[in-house]
């Protein structure tokens, strides 16, 4: 009907809107059907199907404080959340953060579950006069993790006695 150079080519991004070729489209991560359209003047067309997967293979970027001090309560525990030890840095992903979990690296204060990830820890008299390291997880909707590690320093900072730490009385 026509040469070649009149012809027209479009692409459709999931079913849903055109470009024209060399145009920049952001996709989200998941499956997308691109169909490749060429159209002469004379309104033949064909067209060519490919299918696409974005995958964030992207970390999360950290930028963690480098110490953080906590205080013991009266009763000589305090608790210390990945979301408190996250306020304090910068947690940012090219997607969607999933999870912010915690651990210390040592066992301390009778709590071996603490060495494990979780949303929370636990420190006590024992850790009193140590700097503890703990580990700061973040991870992504697609599964990617990174870490950093902070130090803490446990203080006493009860005014009127010091806390009751049993296993240091006897």
């Amino acid at each position: 009907c026509s040469p070649s150079f009149l012809l027209i080519y479009v692409v459709r991004v999931d079913s849903s809107f055109l470009l024209r070729p060399g145009q920049i489209v952001a996709l989200d991560t998941g499956k997308h059907t691109l169909n490749y359209i060429a159209i002469d003047p004379c309104g033949n067309s064909d067209t060519c199907t490919s299918l696409v997967w974005v995958k964030d293979k992207i970390t999360p970027s950290l930028v963690c404080p480098p110490a953080f001090v906590v205080s013991l309560d009266p009763a000589g525990h305090v608790i210390l959340t990945a979301e408190q030890v996250a306020a304090r840095g910068l947690i940012s992903d090219n997607c969607c953060i999933d999870t912010i979990l915690v651990r210390r690296m040592n066992f301390s204060c009778g709590r071996p579950q603490d060495t494990f990830f979780r949303d929370r820890i636990q420190f006590c008299c024992e850790d009193i006069r140590d700097t503890i390291m703990i580990v700061l997880k973040a991870t992504d909707c697609s599964g990617n993790m990174n870490f950093c590690m902070i130090e803490v320093y446990v203080q006493d900072k009860n005014p009127i006695a010091a806390p009751v730490c049993l296993s240091l009385i006897q």
